[in-house]
């Protein structure tokens, strides 16, 4: 039998209370690694990165520290300029083009480089997953992929960073591949295209892994059912190919690709506004997360989120960089892990506008406190709680205190809502985010935790993280528009029972990097 511990939401006058349950039986578990973020292949060049004039600063002690604060999480490295470059290992690219191998390729990626990307993110705990070149440059007249160049950079990367190299991508959404790169790409070919990789992999690393096909899960205005390529992809064996099947989600557009001047975005519906983050956004990724999990859980592989963030494009600024993203954020985490998602990467550390770190200062962003909070509080064993919309709820066992678990609550409304834990025993520890601006908190560029505004030192230095603890039976108001994790007792999360298809299965809670990927 099923059960719940009961938390009680108490709301003002006039509106009906909400009964919020816990359900005590674990619904899955993710990795320790859940929460991951990304950089863009453009980043490995000053000046090619949207209107970012720097590379991705590898060796800056404040982005160094803040990014070690996020551990353990994946480091993916793509996007589109990931299609064109050639891996200069034995730097002879600006010579002769390598000896003519490397003349269809755009452009060059030196060994230093590459050196630093994977130092540092060997020095921040990060697990890399390298988005390999696919389009422009490593076909034959046959149109087949040919993996001469990635193999060396395979062979360079298991062998000087074992433990932080493993996981390997080809391409960057393929849908994409004919108005970028000018080539066209169909699903059955991309089938062959992996199986040649799967076979370099058996050749060089056989322990390493492939995630893909990091397709484009929403064109555009085209919303959560957009075309993709990855139902045909799964159609024709392709899920059998990969060990993670991932795709790309921003629910809104960020600055009209910088078509249109910023008063009429405002005026196009799927353009990014701080009002659309906490009501379209939600709505819609409620709604692909679930159609994505429908459509992978035949294949019996992990579903990734390879790449997102709240508004595509760069994001949008004043809006992506703002308060309103983090609300959306915690519930995009939320919503994923309870839908089957593994890894959730955000686009990205730093860079353009929907990073968590600004680019010229390298500082916190909001989401950056909110992505914080979410590591440190939210583990890898899940429970369901049933709530009623407007209000978001989810709940993971904690990641260090044994036998406590966490219930993240989002408030993304304009509404207070007064909280009680009618079921919880002893006291209840908590941490609440909330937008340092009060007067306008949707369009905040800074944020307080339990009332504290949160600043990083020049350094990266993460000040002491405030929280509070208030008795089980006492109730809390849970402000406007703000989100709030509550942590307390719950047995269930010193050993859990884990539905399956074969019935429930007993699992250790201790957390893994690796065993549910």
């Amino acid at each position: 039998m099923r059960r719940f511990v009961t938390l009680q939401f108490l709301v003002p006058l006039a509106v009906q209370a909400v009964p919020i349950t816990i359900e005590t039986e674990a619904s899955t578990h993710v990795p320790r690694e859940f929460l991951s973020v990304t950089m863009d292949a453009g980043q490995f060049f000053p000046g090619h990165f949207w209107h970012d004039n720097v590379s991705f600063p590898f060796h800056s002690k404040a982005v160094t520290s803040l990014a070690a604060a996020l551990s353990p999480a994946f480091f993916r490295v793509g996007g589109t300029e990931a299609d064109r470059l050639w891996y200069d290992i034995d730097d002879c690219f600006s010579a002769d083009h390598c000896g003519g191998k490397a003349r269809k390729f755009r452009e060059a990626v030196s060994r230093a480089t590459l050196d630093a990307f994977f130092t540092f993110a060997q020095s921040v705990g990060y697990r890399v997953v390298f988005g390999l070149n696919a389009v422009v440059g490593p076909r034959d007249q046959h149109g087949d992929w040919v993996p001469d160049n990635a193999a060396k950079l395979i062979a360079f990367a298991a062998s000087n960073y074992p433990t932080t190299s493993g996981w390997w991508e080809l391409g960057n959404e393929p849908e994409a591949f004919l108005p970028f790169q000018h080539t066209y790409v169909g699903a059955a070919q991309l089938v062959k295209d992996i199986t040649t990789l799967r076979s370099t992999l058996k050749t060089i690393a056989p322990k390493h892994k492939i995630a893909g096909i990091d397709s484009f899960g929403n064109p555009p205005f085209a919303g959560p059912d957009g075309y993709n390529m990855l139902p045909s992809f799964i159609n024709h064996g392709g899920g059998e190919l990969v060990d993670a099947v991932t795709y790309h989600w921003y629910p809104l557009l960020g600055n009209c690709a910088g078509v249109l001047p910023s008063w009429a975005c405002d005026e196009l519906p799927g353009v990014a506004t701080v009002e659309r983050a906490i009501s379209v956004a939600f709505n819609d990724t409620e709604e692909k997360f679930a159609h994505m999990q429908r459509l992978v859980s035949p294949t019996g592989k992990p579903l990734w989120l390879g790449e997102g963030a709240l508004a595509a494009a760069g994001g949008r600024d004043g809006v992506s960089n703002r308060f309103a993203s983090s609300l959306f954020y915690l519930f995009e985490l939320g919503q994923a892990a309870i839908t089957g998602h593994k890894v959730v990467m955000r686009q990205c550390l730093l860079g353009a506008s929907y990073s968590l770190l600004d680019v010229n200062s390298q500082m916190p962003l909001p989401d950056y406190w909110a992505a914080l909070l979410h590591k440190k509080l939210m583990g890898t064993q899940v429970h369901r709680i049933a709530v009623s919309w407007p209000l978001r709820a989810f709940a993971h066992c904690h990641p260090s205190q044994a036998g406590h678990i966490t219930a993240l609550l989002v408030n993304p409304t304009r509404q207070p809502r007064v909280v009680n834990f009618t079921q919880a025993e002893g006291t209840v520890e908590l941490h609440m985010l909330t937008a340092e601006d009060e007067k306008s908190p949707l369009t905040s560029a800074s944020v307080r935790i339990n009332g504290q505004h949160m600043l990083a030192s020049k350094d990266g230095v993460i000040p002491p993280i405030p929280s509070s603890t208030m008795p089980a039976d006492q109730e809390f108001t849970l402000p406007v528009f703000s989100a709030a994790f509550f942590t307390f007792a719950f047995h269930p999360c010193t050993v859990s029972h884990v539905k399956t298809d074969k019935g429930s299965v007993q699992l250790d809670t201790s957390d893994s990097p690796s065993v549910y990927i």
